[in-house]
């Protein structure tokens, strides 16, 4: 009879592990991705006071496992990456309510865009985002889409980034990021408007005394490509103040807000991509593209400002279905530092070549 109730039981608790896998469609999906590169970085960029030269030779942190779960109205997905250990890229819930779809948990933001595959000077696939394609991370959020439209409340940012100068004792957050985007197809047209703001507080402790600073970042841009045959075009505006402090990734020093005579002085900044993309056949295809920052600080009646720009060629060869080998060379110039009243201090500049390679299991 032991034996039996045993038997019973174990089949009971299969059949109540089974019936909701049964339920639900789990599609799993890997990509393993090996940057092989040469980086040549001037002495001004290097740190060491001389030139520096070196070999690139890793798996790509962006390497990935995960599964796409559908289970009637309701979905998600979870993505580990490769770094020194496994990290979470990705893992949120989803419930289709029939007008649009809530998520919760963290996942790309609104203003995350990816329509450029540049690899960059240490592979990874930067996609332009640190060259003026928009984006600030994957992160904790409820996002609700309807129509085309998305909108977010999201992690704030300002537990780790801070005012420069500032000597802040604490940092307060009383309002989550928020984000929002429309993506409307017209034809061979597509664009993509975005909006942010996020802002905290900064406090200065004087024994018994606390004094409070506002530290607000907002970004305003537009993406648009337009497909016309073979040929791609595709480009970015954005203008914005603090990219530092809300967390914009963006190849430059001067990017957080900084502080003088009391107060919050903002950085201002304006970025932009373009790039062009032509499809030779199924298994290759050409990409060009060209990226800009500018960042300007006035404070206490000083101008400082920095710009970087990056310019990209490479391939995308698929010999078949999976397997991605995508040759590249770029160059990034960091500029001078331009400063009123003093001389201009030059910034550096990165030369690369190298060869992404992918397979999509």
């Amino acid at each position: 009879m032991k034996k039996v109730f045993v038997l019973l039981t174990a089949a009971v608790l299969a059949v109540a592990f089974t019936v909701p896998a049964m339920a639900a469609d789990w599609d799993f999906y890997g990509s393993s991705r090996v940057w092989t590169g040469w980086l040549d970085t001037s002495k001004e960029k290097s740190g060491l006071g001389v030139d520096d030269a070196g070999l690139l030779w890793n798996q790509q942190t962006n390497s990935r496992v995960g599964a796409k779960v559908k289970a009637g109205v309701i979905g998600g997905q979870f993505e580990y990456g490769h770094s020194s250990t496994a990290d979470v890229r990705l893992l949120f819930g989803t419930w289709n309510f029939g007008a649009g779809t809530l998520l919760v948990g963290q996942d790309y933001t609104p203003i995350d865009t990816f329509w450029s595959s540049m690899n960059g000077p240490t592979g990874g696939d930067n996609c332009g985002i640190s060259y003026g394609a928009p984006y600030s991370g994957r992160l904790d959020q409820l996002k609700l889409k309807i129509a085309g439209f998305e909108v977010a409340l999201i992690e704030n940012s300002g537990g780790t980034a801070a005012a420069t100068g500032s000597g802040a004792n604490d940092r307060d957050v009383t309002l989550p990021r928020m984000e929002a985007n429309y993506m409307g197809k017209f034809g061979p047209v597509t664009i993509k408007p975005y909006v942010a703001y996020q802002t905290y507080e900064e406090s200065v402790i004087a024994g018994t005394n606390e004094t409070s600073y506002d530290v607000a970042s907002y970004l305003l841009g537009l993406y648009a490509k337009v497909n016309v045959g073979p040929v791609e075009f595709a480009g970015n505006i954005y203008t914005g103040t603090n990219p530092g402090n809300y967390g914009l990734s963006q190849d430059i020093v001067l990017k957080n807000a900084s502080f003088a005579n009391n107060d919050v002085q903002d950085v201002d900044t304006l970025g932009m991509i373009g790039l062009v993309s032509f499809k030779v056949s199924d298994m290759i295809k050409l990409q060009t593209g060209y990226g800009y920052i500018s960042n300007e600080l006035d404070s206490a009646g000083t101008t400082t400002t920095e710009t970087t720009t990056a310019f990209y060629v490479q391939a995308t060869i698929s010999p078949v279905k999976g397997v991605y080998i995508v040759p590249e060379i770029g160059f990034i110039d960091y500029g001078d530092r331009e400063v009123t009243g003093s001389a201009d201090t030059k910034l550096g500049d990165k030369t690369y070549y190298g060869a992404k390679w992918q397979i999509n299991f």
